[in-house]
Parts: C-alpha cells; structure tokens; sequence
C-alpha cells in the first residue's frame, strides 16, 4: 500500500499524501469515476471543517492543533462524523461525503460550502431549507440578521417557480421574489428578504398573492432585469 501512494504521490507531484486526499483527488481528477450523488447531508461546521481537512490531506493531529482541540476530542468527533456518513474509515468517509453532497462538483456542495464560510450560530444553520429541483438539490438559508436578503440563482424559470413554490410560506424565507437574468442565457435568481438590500434592482415589479405563489402558473417571459414577488397572504395589501 505504501508503494503505491508513493507511486500515486510521484505521478501527481506531490512529495506525501493520505489515503483521504487520494482518494478526493481521484475523484476531481477523474482518475476514477465519482459516485452518483445521492440525498444531499448537512453538517455542522465542525464536522464540515474536519472532513475537508481530511479530504485537503490533513490529518487528524493538524487539525486538532489547528483548533485548539486535544486528539481525543477530535477523534471522537471523526468517529461521530463516520456514524453520520456510514463509513466505516477515513478514505471511506471521503467517498461518502462526495455521495452525500458534502463534498464534489454540485451546486449544493458549493452551497454548503458558502454557508460555512459565513460561520453561522448553529441555530441559524437548523434553519436551512433543502430545496428539490430537477436541476439538482439547492440549500437556502434564511433572509435574518447581517444577511437582509439571499437569493438561489436556478436555470431557468420553471426551476426558478418550483424553488419559490418550496420555499413560500417558511419564516425567513419572505418576501420571495423571481428575478429574470441579467443578459442572456444568464440564471433566474430567487431572492427573499429586504427589498432595498437586493444586488438585483428591478424595473419593475408585479406583486401575487400567496395562493398565486404556491400554485403553478403558465410560463410568460419576463425582460431582462425584470423581477415579479410572490407574496404571502399579508402581503396582499402591497
């Protein structure tokens, strides 16, 4: 085994590596097929943190030092993250974090992987949303504190009424709006929270009402620039 990281290791230019960091990198390399992503998983900054220092060929003494931890803190902490992605060692765990969403090339990875780095209280991060689209899972977090407005930017406007319809109606994630592209072939961005905070500003705006949120209406185009709320039902006053 020895033999053949070194090997791995000469191929790749790279003067060491662990077994977890080959086994991440032959899956961004495509030296061997990625897994099929499944149902996308959630972890807490910890447990998100350790596995991509796992996957980034840190080991578990860097990262208790990194952090200030003892090892055995932190290998309990890995062995509750194994439990949670059922893998029953650490190169296992990074091929299961790439099942998971946790890690890869996916729009949710990318998501979670913008959530940390906001480094969140834990209570705001129980109140992610993960949103089902054909075009693949989504995670959203809530419009609160320092974070007026978010937004999920989708393919096209089909995926973009399927997000909102998922979304409305949850606290935190009101007022929703669709917001046509910019330039052409551009994404559809749905945003919710303060208007005035939003990064896309509108032309103009077309209010619905909670009942026209939820339900699936007709296609019709919208100009670039253009966005359309879709309110709750106390919002029908606007």
């Amino acid at each position: 085994m020895h033999y053949r990281v070194h090997r791995i290791c000469t191929y790749l230019g790279l003067s060491a590596a662990t077994q977890p960091q080959l086994v991440n990198l032959a899956y961004s390399l495509n030296a061997l097929p990625s897994p099929e992503p499944g149902r996308p998983l959630v972890l807490k900054a910890a447990e998100y943190q350790l596995v991509r220092t796992l996957a980034a060929g840190g080991t578990i003494g860097m990262y208790a030092r990194k952090q200030g931890l003892t090892r055995f803190q932190v290998n309990y902490l890995a062995r509750k993250v194994q439990r949670t992605l059922d893998a029953a060692t650490l190169p296992a765990l990074v091929r299961r974090a790439w099942e998971r969403q946790v890690l890869g090339p996916t729009q949710f990875a990318a998501d979670m992987a913008r959530m940390h780095a906001q480094q969140l209280a834990e209570p705001d991060l129980g109140r992610h949303v993960i949103v089902p689209l054909t075009s693949g899972y989504r995670l959203a977090l809530p419009a609160q504190g320092f974070h007026h407005t978010r937004h999920l930017d989708v393919p096209d406007t089909v995926e973009a009424r399927a997000a909102a319809r998922f979304l409305s109606g949850r606290s935190g994630y009101f007022p929703l709006r669709i917001t046509a592209p910019e330039y052409q072939g551009g994404p559809f961005r749905v945003s919710w929270g303060r208007q005035q905070a939003m990064s896309h500003t509108c032309s103009r705006d077309t209010a619905l009402t909670g009942q026209q949120a939820v339900r699936h209406r007709p296609e019709r185009g919208l100009s670039h620039g253009r966005s359309e709320r879709l309110g709750a039902s106390r919002d029908r006053s606007a």
